[in-house]
């Protein structure tokens, strides 16, 4: 009888060992699935695809991407399509507006609201730019990060893509009670373009 109670007890070892392989297995499984809306990883980008319309180039070659940013899209939208490289001179003209705390009335532009995360929001840490207006459009470029708001000129220093967003907290769930868009012009001269569909 001993010989199997030992059978007993190796299957019942054996089961409970793959049991929590099982477990392990499907939490971490959630995790992976959970990482990127919880904002691990740095500045994540979001996973959509988007048409974005080209005008013909003009007299001086510049080119002009129109881009619809919609307010509740959490961090960054990168648009592969718009390859820039330092010297690239890049002009921003924005339109629109966003709904964007259901405590504060009215709407604001992309100028942003009257005031900066330093200059009162609370936590002005969770903030890529603390001194810039709260859901001002903002702007990446490799690791340049630029507030843009209505109108922007810059030259560009570090070779990237370009990527946009908005200056809200950058912790989970501060888009969910964003309502709106912005509408974007880019122009840029003597940049490298990639015509076509925006792959994220």
């Amino acid at each position: 009888m001993e010989p199997r109670s030992n059978g007993v007890k190796s299957l019942g070892h054996w089961l409970g060992g793959l049991g929590i392989l099982f477990i392990g297995v499907v939490v971490l499984a959630c995790a992976c699935r959970a990482w990127p809306s919880a904002g691990g990883g740095g500045n994540v980008s979001t996973t959509q695809i988007q048409p974005v319309s080209q005008t013909p180039p003009d007299e001086d070659g510049r080119k002009s991407f129109d881009i619809v940013l919609n307010g509740e899209k959490e961090y960054w939208t990168e648009y592969p399509s718009i390859l820039l490289k330092p010297g690239d001179k890049v002009t921003f003209d924005a339109t629109g507006k966003l709904f964007w705390d259901p405590a504060v009335p009215g709407e604001v532009g992309p100028e942003g609201a009257g005031w900066t995360p330093s200059g009162g929001a609370g936590g002005p840490h969770q903030f890529l730019l603390p001194d810039f207006p709260i859901v001002g459009l903002i702007g990446k470029i490799g690791d340049n990060i630029f507030g843009i708001g209505k109108h922007a000129e810059i030259t560009v220093t570090d070779r990237g893509t370009l990527h946009l967003g908005i200056n809200e907290r950058w912790v989970p769930g501060s888009w969910n009670d964003n309502k709106g868009a912005f509408k974007v012009r880019v122009s840029v001269e003597q940049g490298r373009l990639k015509p076509g569909v925006i792959r994220l």
